[in-house]
């Protein structure tokens, strides 16, 4: 089985970030600023490896 490519892998973490996003907003507001701090936290550690 041919593995994934690190830049399929990255690309596919995106996609799951940008819907996790979406879902945050049904959150309740206590925790949403947490969650969406914690993706942006996510999304940058991705985006620079």
């Amino acid at each position: 089985m041919a593995r994934e490519s690190l830049e399929s892998r990255k690309k596919k973490i995106l996609e799951i970030i940008e819907e996790l996003n979406l879902l945050v907003k049904e959150v309740e507001p206590r925790l949403r600023a947490r969650m969406s701090s914690k993706l942006s936290e996510l999304y940058t550690l991705i985006m620079s490896s």
